[in-house]
């Protein structure tokens, strides 16, 4: 059928793994080798090719490979080279083994027949190594990304600090200033300052002690949501009852200023995030967006939904912002809080929370504005599932 002694005189001397099968796919020479590499017989070996059926046989993602994508079968059926990592498991064994397998076709020009000489290269140890590897870079990666959202953590916390701080040394220092100044020309003209002008400097100082109280209530307000706010709880919601809740207790607020609050959607949206955060993020955009719109001109909330994201915009007809300020706002460097159209102070730590809030439940955040014509704070949220 073949010539023999010629396949016997190389097999023999390689130091692999060497088999043959002839052109109906049974085995009819294998080299010492095959034994030790295969742990098994000789004659169970000569059996292999009728009780294959019964190996377990992988390709190299460790899923079960069929017999017809061995690279015999392949040599034998289209009579092509073929070559493969495969993983086996004889039924007598439990441990794995992988080996790279290579088959080719070959054709007897004496007798015009066919055989496939195939080789077994062992690469157990090899794969075992590359596995070790990918699960050290995966463990690497795992940690890798842990440290950066610590880090960003570290940066939201130094940011919260740093902001924090120059409430306290800036907005808190101004009307004690106030206070302690006035107080001063009180207790220092008792006897000639006129009831009128002693009014007047009372008048001053209960409005600096009401800014003071107002900012403290704003620090206290917002250091309790930070605490009540840690952990992030997904539930299902509509959104829209969710921006009108938001909505409401800034409704007062709305009418002192003669600003209607519009709420346009497309359609019912349900949407699965922390609704409580969102809240919070919602009351604090729309109270800016009322602070900094002009008497009579309405604020409206627009919520859509695109592909992958949920859409909500704050929309007001207001004092708008310059590019430099957007960007202030958006790289959270230094102070964002400006004064309203009617003269209302802010403290800038509700953006804070806004900022920290939409990172929390993973949103994006973009600020369109244009000075004199209005701002839209746009949210983006994911469709996250519960």
């Amino acid at each position: 059928m073949f010539r023999k002694k010629y396949i016997e005189l190389i097999g023999d001397s390689l130091i692999c793994c060497w088999v043959v099968h002839d052109h109906n796919g049974e085995l009819v020479y294998l080299n010492d080798n095959a034994e030790t590499f295969f742990s098994i017989s000789r004659e169970e070996l000569f059996a292999v090719r009728k009780e294959i059926e019964k190996w377990q046989l992988f390709d190299h993602h460790g899923q079960e490979l069929e017999i017809d994508s061995f690279p015999v079968s392949i040599a034998l059926k289209h009579g092509s080279y073929s070559k493969r990592l495969i993983g086996f498991k004889p039924p007598s064994q439990n441990e794995m083994k992988w080996c790279s397998v290579q088959a080719e076709k070959v054709m007897d020009p004496e007798t015009s027949s066919s055989f496939v000489i195939v080789s077994f290269v062992d690469e157990t140890e090899l794969v075992g190594k590359n596995k070790m590897l990918r699960s050290f870079v995966g463990e690497l990666e795992i940690r890798e990304k842990r440290l950066e959202e610590l880090n960003e953590q570290l940066k939201s916390t130094l940011w919260q600090r740093e902001n924090l701080y120059s409430v306290l040394a800036h907005d808190l220092r101004s009307p004690f200033t106030t206070i302690v100044g006035f107080s001063e020309i009180l207790e220092s003209s008792t006897a000639s300052i006129e009831p009128k002008k002693a009014s007047e400097y009372a008048s001053k100082i209960k409005k600096s002690a009401m800014d003071v109280l107002k900012m403290t209530d704003s620090i206290l307000e917002w250091v309790t949501e930070l605490k009540n706010l840690s952990e992030i709880s997904l539930t299902e919601h509509d959104l829209l009852s969710t921006v009108k809740r938001a909505c409401s207790v800034l409704e007062p607020y709305a009418k002192s200023k003669g600003v209607e609050l519009q709420f346009n959607i497309e359609e019912s949206l349900f949407l699965s995030t922390d609704h409580r955060m969102l809240g919070t993020i919602i009351r604090n955009l729309v109270n800016n967006a009322i602070k900094l719109s002009y008497e009579g001109r309405p604020v409206a909330i627009e919520i859509s939904k695109s592909e992958q994201f949920h859409k909500i915009s704050i929309v007001d007809r207001g004092m708008g912002m310059d590019e430099e300020s957007v960007q202030r706002i958006l790289s959270k460097r230094g102070e964002f809080s400006s004064p309203g159209t009617c003269g209302e102070k802010g403290s800038g730590l509700g953006l804070m929370l806004v900022m920290e809030f939409i990172q929390k439940i993973k949103g994006k955040f973009e600020i369109e504005s244009q000075l004199g014509e209005g701002s839209r704070f746009i949210i983006y949220l994911p469709s996250l599932k519960t």
